[in-house]
């Protein structure tokens, strides 16, 4: 349990924050802050520092930096929120993803900046695991969950089945 959200568990919180955003398809108007503290404070409250389940730390992917907020509660499983300072005192949200073990950008333009990050979830023994990949908008603003897929294995052999996006997303909500 959280100090900061009562009766309720960080990651369900977390959770809660990103479950109207659907892996960042964004409706009208990109979600911006004036720092990413000022999102972990009206996500999770005054003292989220206090929480080591909730971080914020810098990532680089290719020629792009991003201030990426995580809730590492659920263990190997996590959401994970990417942001982009636009300017001095503006920091979007770029990417929000599903619950995924492995984040990874795997498509960049001629200047080295990403245009698309693949997630895979770590699914229990039995189940298939979640692949999501997402693209970069149009405006250049955000990723959004282009395609979804979920992976099974014949023996050694991979087997990957298209599934709707919305379906993973819709999932995580508490």
């Amino acid at each position: 349990m959280s100090a900061k959200t009562p009766n309720i568990p960080c990651c369900i919180a977390f959770a809660a924050a990103l479950a109207g955003m659907q892996g960042s398809a964004f409706a009208a108007e990109q979600e911006c802050y004036p720092s990413v503290e000022r999102y972990m404070i009206q996500t999770f409250g005054d003292h989220y520092v206090d929480d080591e389940n909730l971080i914020v730390r810098e990532r680089t992917y290719g020629q792009q930096r991003f201030y990426v907020a995580s809730d590492i509660t659920p263990g190997t499983n996590h959401a994970e929120v990417l942001f982009k300072r636009t300017q001095q005192n503006r920091f979007c949200i770029a990417l929000s993803t599903s619950m995924m073990a492995e984040l990874r950008a795997v498509k960049f333009d001629s200047l080295g900046y990403p245009q698309e990050f693949v997630s895979v979830d770590q699914a229990p023994p039995g189940m298939p695991q979640q692949e999501v990949t997402y693209s970069l908008n149009a405006e250049r603003t955000a990723f959004y969950a282009a395609t979804c897929k979920e992976i099974t294995f014949k023996g050694t052999r991979q087997v990957k089945k298209a599934v709707s996006c919305g379906a993973f997303f819709t999932l995580r909500r508490p």
